[in-house]
């Protein structure tokens, strides 16, 4: 197998995994949720829930596009090393079989991580909107906090 075979290959790959994570999150989003989502009650607070799946959202967002970025980076240094047939020992193959294969897995572990940070973020900002300890915008704050903990994020009141 030469270079460029071994790189097309890398980024195609990536780049379906890249594709997955963009539109994981609406090829997953129940009827109930897209409801919840496109109505607004302007007289209440958001729902938290909704909130956390818009950020959750984002964050596989970011991971897709920036698994997109990596396969086509890959497939122009196939493209440019196309001339030069390096061939390239089956140790390598294995290597970079192995580091495709971990994407998916890293990919998971960016998006958890990236969602208990915009979380967080957004947890903050709600106390620093409502920065009184009682009444229904503290309870609202300490919801979202609830939720954020049920996804296994580690949030401090």
């Amino acid at each position: 197998m030469y270079l460029n075979q071994l790189l097309s290959i890398s980024g195609l790959l990536i780049d379906i995994f890249g594709a997955f994570y963009l539109a994981q999150s609406f090829i997953t989003k129940n009827t109930k949720d897209i409801f919840e989502e496109n109505h607004s009650n302007w007289l209440s607070f958001p729902i938290p829930e909704k909130l956390l799946s818009e950020i959750k959202q984002k964050a596989e967002a970011e991971v897709g596009f920036y698994l997109l970025l990596t396969g086509f980076i890959l497939q122009i240094l196939s493209s440019l090393c196309s001339s030069y047939n390096i061939e390239i020992s089956i140790i390598n193959i294995m290597i970079s079989v192995t580091i495709v294969m971990m994407i998916p897995i890293l990919s998971y572990i960016f998006v958890q991580f990236r969602f208990c940070y915009l979380g967080k973020l957004m947890f903050q900002k709600c106390n620093k909107k409502f920065n009184s300890k009682e009444g229904e915008k503290y309870d609202y704050c300490k919801t979202i906090t609830e939720q954020l903990k049920k996804e296994g994020c580690k949030i401090a009141m």
